[in-house]
């Protein structure tokens, strides 16, 4: 019985990667083609990781309990398991126990519980959960790791060290971080909370910029939280760690010092949110809802006393992801957009197309995430960046950036970095993160009005467009062009550009969306495209989802940067599994977050080609010989 449920549970798991939509787009202009989104040769679908022994549970409205309980297990037939039959239940000869208990999560997401159980009961705990009808969902308590690819480090000091290469901080320059700097160095009032392991929050070139709590202890069940908070640990006192030292020192080094390096502002908040231990590198699903909890509940209390107490959080960044899809982590990043705090996370480093194999939690489809690739030091797409053009929004410099590092090396000597040895080079989205995140926080410092529309859009859209490198002998560099929704790679100054043209006008509305072809699930849309300002110029942004005539859910398919006002344009596309009806909508925004009015086609398909899987049992027929006896 046991094997049977977790057989169904992985399989489940598996079922809705397969199922994730996919698309290619074509123009009669230059529009790019989007790669079809298939895993590369040889590359395996892993499980996703959790922890054994807990799972997240959120119950419906005013039914959400605490304690202990025996549960009974369903039995393994899979459709049994999905509708929750109540006599299934009732003849079910295994039970589970199960303890539920609030966490902080259950501040941020209503009705979620942590649930705890027996390691090797795990799934059938889940499986228990699931069916009954008082819970909305229940999932494992997936792990979350953080995702750097270590490189060569500065100390001790050699000839092939990036402390002396003429590459130096070459992330900042690509980012237009010096011109942005001749109008603003950034602001200590934006607060930055890096969701991570520990900061080292004593590193001389970090100290000044670390965050301080006006009033520890004001929000229920936390204290001693100065400059943060550690929820592994349940403590105020914060390990110093390397891998998000090295994150904070990108979003916010002090500049103007004479020592060492500077971040993407000389001068911010950096709240430490620990979540990940350095020793094994990874942390919980439930352990990040916990730090999501009190970066929302710090920035309300800011806005509900006016400044006098909690914190003025704009933006997190996530330099850490994992395979499981979480719906209570879904349902908290959600929770922190109406609170108007960014969420900027790093694609992952699987060298994949997370469109088909994704990554999270960069790939949550919602209006307060950006997730962020890696370039390198010829904005091609870092090598063992993920990728997609519907789950990832642009690149960042992330290939040998220095930073800031919580390790000492012996000093052999004079150095250009002042004689301190906390800093070292490293590679991988999780560097690519934080210039976007410290970009953010610069613009916040210019216009503390921002929303998270409007931040996420002057980020995304105003990069430099960079064209696809020429094909060479050995393997062509990828290009951020069809590779990203936006195809572009940061530049802060032209975002803050962007935001002092004090643009309002939205984009106008395509014309004549209608559904050209048809055969089964495979649809070509066709339509003609608006401009930035109404009709006149080019838009920024499309996004192109279906709307599910029952749930009313919103199915994202894909993104892309629309042609010149004017243009034809056609669209192939595979309608999502298991959606027989619903609207298809496109959604276009111009490079300051101004949205247009959206356009919609209904689309409906038949039952046998929305849902394959499905077995239909008709009434007995008698056989037939086709002729007479």
């Amino acid at each position: 019985m046991k094997q049977a449920v977790l057989i169904f549970f992985l399989l489940a798991t598996i079922t809705s990667i397969l199922l994730a939509p996919q698309s290619v787009a074509t123009s009669q202009t230059s529009v790019p083609q989007y790669q079809n989104n298939q895993p590369r040769a040889g590359e395996k679908r892993g499980r996703p990781e959790f922890v054994s022994g807990e799972a997240l549970v959120r119950f419906k409205r005013g039914r959400a309990f605490e304690g202990a309980a025996r549960l009974p297990v369903p039995n393994d037939d899979a459709s049994s398991l999905a509708a929750g039959k109540a006599a299934d239940l009732a003849q079910s000869q295994e039970q589970v126990l199960v303890s539920i208990d609030r966490f902080e999560g259950s501040e941020i997401v209503d009705g979620l519980r942590l649930a705890r159980m027996a390691p090797d009961d795990t799934a059938k705990a889940i499986a228990a959960l699931r069916v009954r009808d008082d819970v909305l969902y229940a999932e494992p308590n997936y792990l979350r790791r953080a995702i750097a690819t270590p490189n060569d480090q500065c100390f001790p000091p050699n000839s092939s060290s990036p402390c002396f290469s003429s590459l130096g901080l070459y992330g900042l320059n690509k980012i237009g971080a010096p011109q942005a700097w001749d109008t603003n160095t950034g602001s200590s009032s934006v607060v930055v909370g890096v969701v991570d392991e520990g900061i080292d929050v004593s590193h001389p070139d970090l100290q000044a910029n670390i965050w301080t709590n006006p009033a520890p202890g004001s929000i229920s069940g936390i204290s001693g939280d100065v400059h943060g908070y550690d929820f592994i640990s349940n403590s105020g006192t914060i390990p110093a760690e390397p891998h998000a030292t090295h994150v904070a020192g990108t979003i916010g080094a002090v500049g103007n010092n004479g020592l060492g390096v500077v971040g993407v502002n000389w001068v911010s908040s950096l709240m430490s949110l620990r979540f990940i231990d350095d020793a094994t590198g990874s942390g919980s699903t439930a352990g990040a809802i916990r730090a999501y909890n009190y970066a929302k509940q710090m920035r309300d209390l800011w806005l509900s006393t006016s400044g006098a107490k909690g914190a003025n959080i704009r933006v997190l960044n996530a330099s850490y992801g994992g395979s499981g899809y979480s719906r209570a982590e879904e349902d908290a990043l959600n929770a922190l957009g109406q609170s108007g705090i960014l969420f900027v996370a790093a694609a992952g480093n699987n060298g994949r197309n997370t469109d088909v194999q994704p990554n999270y939690p960069s790939g949550y489809a919602l209006s307060n995430v950006i997730s962020v690739a890696a370039t390198d030091t010829n904005d091609a797409l870092a090598g063992f960046s993920n990728f997609g053009t519907r789950t990832v929004m642009l690149g960042a410099p992330g290939v040998n950036i220095l930073s800031t590092y919580a390790e000492s090396y012996e000093n052999f000597g004079a150095n250009i970095l002042n004689l301190y040895e906390g800093y070292t080079s490293l590679s991988g989205t999780s560097m690519a993160a934080p210039h976007v995140a410290g970009a953010a926080a610069l613009l916040c410092a210019v216009n503390p009005n921002l929303n998270v529309n409007q931040l996420r859009a002057l980020l995304s859209f105003n990069g430099d467009n960079i064209p696809p490198p020429p094909p060479s002998p050995s393997p062509t560099p990828r290009s951020l062009q069809g590779n990203t929704s936006s195809g572009r790679r940061l530049n802060v100054f032209k975002s803050m550009q962007a935001m002092n043209e004090g643009d309002t006008t939205p984009p106008g509305t395509v014309g004549s969306f209608q559904i050209a072809r048809q055969n089964g699930r495979n649809m070509n849309l066709s339509w003609i495209a608006s401009g930035d300002d109404e009709t006149v110029g080019q838009a920024s942004l499309y996004d192109l989802s279906l709307v599910d005539q029952s749930s009313h859910a919103v199915i994202p398919i894909t993104r892309f940067p629309p042609p010149l006002s004017g243009t034809a344009q056609t669209l192939n596309l595979n309608l999502p599994y298991r959606h027989t009806a619903g609207t298809l909508q496109i959604r276009e925004f111009d490079n300051v977050g101004n949205e247009g009015t959206a356009v919609s086609v209904p689309a409906s398909v038949h039952s046998n080609f929305a849902d394959p899987y499905t077995v239909a049992v008709n009434s007995p027929a008698p056989l037939s010989t086709d002729g007479t006896a």
